[in-house]
């Protein structure tokens, strides 16, 4: 999901663009050779309540990933748990992760 004010109207590219910015790459050039990509949009209820957050679904634009040479593991992720607030926690958390059981699967995958 983007955060209003930080990283509105991105994609997965950009995203993937900025990390390798960060780790001083050019954009012809990545750092980064490997990116795993949601591809499934969380549930509409949970969408509306990003929505009030001024917060959107990250699109899945491999393509453009792919195009600069980086491969790409385009799946369904999300995790279709959501989290809800535990008492005394006085930060702002998401409501939705990544699902830890399929994302640790397609990294063994690729490391194997």
């Amino acid at each position: 999901m983007t955060k209003f004010s930080q990283t509105d109207g991105f994609k997965a590219s950009d995203f993937f663009r900025e990390a390798n910015a960060h780790l001083g790459s050019e954009p012809a050039t990545p750092v980064i050779d490997t990116v795993i990509v949601n591809t499934k949009k969380p549930q509409a209820p949970v969408l509306l309540r990003y929505k009030k957050e001024k917060a959107a679904f990250v699109e899945p634009d491999v393509e453009h990933i792919k195009a600069v040479g980086a491969r790409v593991v385009a799946q369904a992720v999300v995790s279709n748990h959501v989290h809800k607030k535990a008492k005394g926690d006085a930060l702002q958390r998401s409501l939705i992760r990544h699902d830890a059981g399929k994302t640790a699967a397609i990294v063994w995958d690729l490391i194997k």
